[in-house]
């Protein structure tokens, strides 16, 4: 009884078979763990632009929708001049709708420091929701509205160019208290840290705050939004309107999500800024 004999242990593992005296392992089932991507707005675009095909690959990902997304393509002009581009991009939107995080980014922080929800997108933003979902089905502003509509974006334009501004003069005063070398040797980041957490608790009209946040769950939005900061007082970068959406969308990246975006100048501040673990790169 050796290794010719097909019946025992030894002849099936010399003749590289299977059965009751050699059972086969039993393969461990793989479980698919993904890793949630917060994506910059500019990301649906890009995939509203994909053919089917194309798209398909990224269907796999876990992409998380957030409420900039969603706002950011509500009020931009492009509805009324490049419809199918905002229309196709809410579209793809919908495909990894249950993983939207609906609530405004500091209300998120506060909601998850904190653990209580007080934010409620039926209430909240039901009309934009309803917009977008009609818009991306086909609806159109009609001529009648379309005034009102470019106007209203106006508005929405001019009063984060005000928020832009304000930001760029407490930048100018800074300037005058400090030299280049002295705030690039100074650690700013409680400075930081204490303008995050005035910025949630102004979020939730002072009904609630995170003074117990750990700087290691907002590592990204802390490092990165100091480092722009200091930019803006050292060089001639300035703050742009748009900017008050792209800092905020990091406040959703904690440990275990990334970051997509498309955007070269906030790939390069956040890999400067030592968090480059956090960037997505594209398939």
């Amino acid at each position: 009884m050796g290794k010719g004999d097909l019946k025992t242990r030894k002849g099936k593992i010399f003749n590289h078979s299977y059965g009751v005296k050699r059972p086969r392992k039993k393969k461990k089932k793989s479980i698919l763990i993904r890793t949630p991507i917060i994506t910059d707005t500019n990301i649906w675009y890009y995939l509203g632009k994909l053919n089917e095909s194309d798209f398909n690959k990224y269907k796999k990902l876990k992409l998380i929708p957030n409420y900039i997304n969603i706002k950011e393509l509500s009020t931009t002009g492009y509805i009324s001049e490049k419809p199918e581009l905002v229309r196709n991009a809410i579209r793809r939107i919908f495909s990894f709708q249950e993983n939207t995080l609906f609530a405004p980014p500091f209300i998120y922080l506060v909601e998850e420091i904190n653990h209580i929800s007080i934010f409620n997108p039926r209430k909240d933003i039901g009309d934009i929701l309803t917009f977008t979902t009609q818009f991306a089905k086909g609806a159109k502003i009609n001529e009648k509205h379309n005034k009102d509509f470019e106007k209203w974006v106006k508005e929405k334009k001019e009063h984060s160019k005000k928020l832009s501004d304000l930001i760029n003069n407490y930048a100018e005063e800074i300037k005058q208290e400090y030299s280049k070398d002295e705030l690039m040797s100074k650690n700013t980041l409680s400075a930081t840290l204490e303008f995050i957490k005035n910025i949630a608790k102004s979020a939730t009209e002072n009904k609630y705050n995170i003074d117990c946040i750990e700087c290691s769950k907002i590592e990204l939005l802390l490092k990165t939004l100091d480092l722009f900061l200091k930019k803006l007082v050292i060089t001639n970068m300035k703050c742009k309107p748009n900017d008050l959406y792209d800092f905020a969308l990091l406040a959703y990246v904690k440990p275990g999500t990334l970051f997509w975006t498309h955007e070269i100048r906030w790939q390069k501040l956040i890999e400067e800024a030592g968090c480059s673990k956090y960037l997505y790169n594209s398939l």
